[in-house]
């Protein structure tokens, strides 16, 4: 028997099985007949569904405009098993807008031979049964349908086209022109997934770092989520501790999460780094910038004899662990925290992963800290006064004992800030005026950055705009009158910490066209970089008032003699 002979043979067997089943021929209207007909689909669909890569393709056949699936391939079927009955398998951000324009635009190409590109990449988030949610991308192969008209439908011009094309959010207007029942869509359409994890949670990493805290807050998907789908491990937790370069100390985070919490330090508020670390971590992390895994906690303890680290982690019940060093510009700003239950969970080859995420979290961490520091500015200047530059550390110790504190449960009591045992060197003679006078040019600095950036801000929103430009305008209005009220000591580190955060950001992040970059160039080349901020007319006090002892000294000079 020939090969052809085999396959006309193989074609009329499966001709004769659905003779007395119209609806195969003419359309499937009832849903029962596929559940029904489950063997006979799975011989009709053979040769797309290749039994030799059934456990590794990720196939299943669909009904279109249905969110229906059948047909499944041994490793589709595997995950839906898994994932148990009573989860929802819909697509990812798919709303009934979309669903609906996206599958008119199909028409459009399909009948009117359009080309219009919906474009949008389609995922299912899919838990496994150690419940990681996994990311798979949808492809679909539409080869197996058919287009129709109806009675019902309504036919377009080229105009009538182009009007939705560029109306994409009226879907009054797309329901007009596709109205019910005015298109069949018959046959079936091929589906294959992809696993895709670690590059959607990557993606969903720096989806979250770029959103506000408010946005964060309302994210479904939490920071250790998005690890766990990276890592494939369950249990796996994120901790992070912060690093005081100044002090040369690890300290907790000051976030307002509960859940991200520093595993080294356990309930320490900050430690020592060399006491914090034992030898060979402290090389790793401090010393050559590289992560530091302990793959068992229990041998790790032995071998150090009970290490104040090991003994931290054993207390919290993990028994393998990872330090990964968060550094920009070959500056340390703190350690990432990998934690889980199991042994080896974490290990040297799986952390070769923190390639993918650390480059991400940087720039987060260091705005957090730059948030901080501005932060116990402001709290140093409303709680105490102007501070000289040789006392001001105690003072900036008070401030972040304040940030450390529980504050949600009782109310922070600042303390005193004495110096025992000091005796004066040196007078200081205070110039009549001079702080009035100081203030008035941080006053004169501050109006003139802000009415700079309202400048630019006009320039963008009579270009682009956009409701977010009129906003920040808005806003920057509202400082200059709290400029023309009597000042107060944190208002400049309000306003320092607003134009840092969302100006400056805003800034450097969003594209212009050439006149408007070259009037965004000049701008920062009037601001000091160590501070952000115009003071020129700050500086010309400070100047003048650094002359005054130079010309006392000058004028006034002893002769002594022997």
């Amino acid at each position: 028997m020939s090969n052809i002979d085999y396959r006309s043979n193989y074609v009329k067997a499966l001709l004769n099985q659905i003779q007395d089943k119209p609806e195969f021929r003419e359309g499937i209207e009832n849903l029962d007949s596929i559940e029904n007909n489950q063997e006979l689909i799975k011989n009709l669909l053979a040769d797309l569904f290749p039994t030799v890569l059934t456990s590794n393709e990720i196939k299943a056949a669909t009904l279109p405009f249905y969110d229906i699936t059948f047909n499944y391939s041994e490793r589709f079927k595997k995950i839906v098993n898994d994932v148990g009955v009573s989860f929802d398998m819909s697509i990812r951000d798919m709303d009934e807008h979309q669903f609906y324009v996206m599958n008119c635009t199909m028409i459009l190409n399909a009948y009117y031979h359009q080309n219009v590109d919906f474009g949008k990449p389609l995922f299912y988030d899919i838990p496994d049964r150690d419940g990681i949610l996994r990311h798979y991308r949808i492809l679909y192969n539409a080869d197996f349908l058919e287009i129709l008209p109806t009675e019902n439908t309504k036919f377009l011009i080229q105009s009538e086209i182009d009007e939705l094309v560029d109306n994409y959010d009226n879907l009054e207007l797309w329901k007009r022109a596709f109205p019910e029942d005015s298109w069949i869509l018959k046959g079936f359409a091929i589906v294959s997934l992809v696993d895709v994890t670690v590059e959607s949670a990557v993606s969903n990493l720096k989806s979250n770092l770029l959103k506000s805290d408010v946005e964060k807050s309302k994210s479904n998907e939490s920071f250790e989520s998005i690890f766990r789908s990276v890592f494939k491990i369950p249990d796996l937790k994120v901790g992070f501790t912060f690093y005081d370069e100044e002090e040369d100390v690890f300290m907790k985070p000051s976030f307002s999460d509960e859940n991200l919490k520093s595993f080294m330090l356990l309930n320490e508020k900050e430690a020592d780094c060399k006491n914090a670390l034992c030898g060979c971590s402290y090389d790793s992390l401090m010393e050559n910038n590289k992560h530091f895994v302990i793959p068992n906690v229990k041998e790790y303890a032995l071998l150090r004899e009970s290490h104040r680290l090991s003994n931290h982690l054993l207390n919290q019940g993990f028994q393998s662990f990872l330090l990964a060093p968060v550094s920009k510009d070959n500056k340390l700003l703190g350690l990432l925290e990998l934690a889980s239950p199991t042994v080896r969970a974490l290990n040297s080859v799986n952390a070769n992963k923190l390639e993918l995420i650390l480059p991400y979290l940087s720039d987060t961490v260091e705005k957090s800290i730059n948030d901080m520091i501005n932060q116990i500015e402001a709290v140093i200047q409303k709680e105490y006064t102007s501070i000289h530059s040789s006392v001001y550390w105690k003072f900036k110790k008070e401030a972040k004992n304040y940030f450390h504190s529980n504050k949600a449960i009782e109310e922070y009591s600042f303390k005193e800030i004495v110096f025992k045992e000091v005796y004066p060197l040196y007078g200081q003679i205070d110039i009549k005026g001079s702080s009035e006078n100081r203030i008035s040019a941080i006053i004169i600095d501050l109006k003139a950055q802000i009415n700079q950036i309202i400048e630019i801000i006009k320039i963008l929103n009579s270009d682009k705009k956009i409701s977010v430009i009129e906003q920040k305008k808005f806003e920057l209005e509202s400082f200059l009158k709290e400029l023309e009220q009597p000042f107060t000591n944190d208002l400049e580190q309000i306003i320092h910490h607003y134009i840092e955060t969302e100006i400056h950001t805003f800034l450097k992040n969003t594209a212009f066209n050439k006149n408007t970059k070259s009037l965004i160039s000049d701008y920062f080349n009037k601001i000091d970089p160590k501070t952000g901020m115009f003071d020129q007319t700050r500086k010309d006090f400070d100047d003048t008032i650094m002359q005054i002892p130079v010309i006392l000294t000058t004028q006034f000079q002893f002769k002594v003699s022997t």
